[in-house]
């Protein structure tokens, strides 16, 4: 198992692209904190513990909003306390806020864009405590490389995090410690419901379901990956066209 024995906290981590990587890494030993601003992370844990391999895992859920320097706080102090280290680090957590002109977006809608996927993200990355193999996996998006009109402040957003990981990967290097980035395309999510509706008859093979980009997450951080770093990872499907959206 390649997580066994390995502490994981995934911020976004009781839906969509999070949950599925929690799910898949626990299957494979880990203990997971799974961090997010759900209302029913409590339920959502309960399923994830089912999900355990071996009775010592630990599977804890945090209310913890990224954007808050004091519940980054509380998530640092509960790990220190409860586990003393963080192994593995999924910064998940983000949004995207769409319009049919980027302009229609209020000055609100587009600092809460940059401060969770951009400044939230990297202040998280301060939490990580080094463990065993430790390394830093960022969710980034297609778009970020594909930008597209329906999202542009989103794509710019996450075009900011590819730039990010690559110098982190620099400056953390000394400190053994990697920062890598996947950059999903499609993926059936409740943040993807309109494309779904758009494009599920026409392209049906290209849409990613949350367990496939947690299998490459778990590629990327586990020893099977351990050599690659700095690197943003695409997983997309060249079939399908951005460029109509």
């Amino acid at each position: 198992m390649r997580f066994q024995d390995k502490v994981c906290v995934i911020t976004g981590g009781t839906a969509g692209i999070g949950l599925g990587i929690a799910e898949k890494i626990i299957s494979e030993g880990a203990s997971v904190i799974a961090c997010s601003v759900d209302k029913n992370i409590e339920e959502i844990v309960a399923l994830l513990r089912t999900k355990r391999v071996d009775q010592s895992q630990r599977v804890e859920g945090l209310y913890v909003d990224v954007t808050s320097a004091k519940d980054r706080q509380t998530l640092v102090k509960f790990v220190e306390k409860e586990f003393g280290r963080i192994d593995v680090l999924f910064v998940n957590a983000g949004i995207v806020i769409y319009k049919k002109s980027q302009f229609d977006l209020t000055e609100e809608e587009y600092d809460r864009m940059i401060n969770i996927n951009i400044k939230a993200a990297f202040f998280t990355i301060e939490l990580l405590r080094k463990g065993k193999d430790a390394n830093i996996l960022v969710t980034s998006s297609a778009t970020s490389v594909k930008p597209i009109k329906l999202g542009g402040i989103y794509t710019m957003t996450k075009s900011a995090v590819n730039n990010m990981v690559i110098w982190l990967a620099q400056e953390l290097m000394d400190q053994d410690i990697r920062v890598n980035a996947i950059l999903p395309g499609m993926v059936k999510t409740n943040m993807t419901k309109i494309q779904q509706k758009m494009y599920l008859d026409k392209y049906p093979r290209s849409l990613a379901e949350p367990w496939q980009i947690a299998a490459v997450a778990a590629m990327i951080t586990s020893r099977d990956g351990s050599f690659i770093n700095g690197e943003n990872y695409l997983i997309d499907s060249k079939v399908f066209d951005w460029s109509n959206m």
